[in-house]
């Protein structure tokens, strides 16, 4: 069989969990509880197209949800964004 498209879809689920402000590195808020982060969901599709034994295209679709979250506090990660391309293999076979 041959086998041109493939399709990937990746879903993510974080709970709460501890945390720390990157500046000063405090594990504890001003009452001395400790910093948790939020939990969030986040979903991705990727897909790929060969053309040819040498050339294929792709394409990614990151946080399809379009979620607002931090991996990281302090660090807000990217909301929806796209990805796409063409992939070329020079020499050899699979």
């Amino acid at each position: 069989m041959d086998q041109r498209f493939e399709a990937t879809l990746e879903g993510l689920l974080v709970g709460q969990r501890r945390d720390f402000v990157p500046f000063p590195f405090g594990k504890f808020d001003q009452g001395g509880d400790p910093i948790f982060n939020d939990g969030y969901a986040k979903l991705n599709l990727a897909g790929s197209y060969r053309l040819s034994d040498w050339v294929g295209l792709f394409a990614r679709v990151e946080n399809l949800l379009n979620a607002n979250y931090q991996e990281v506090i302090g660090f807000p990660a990217y909301r929806l964004n796209f990805t796409a391309g063409i992939r070329v293999r020079i020499g050899g076979r699979k």
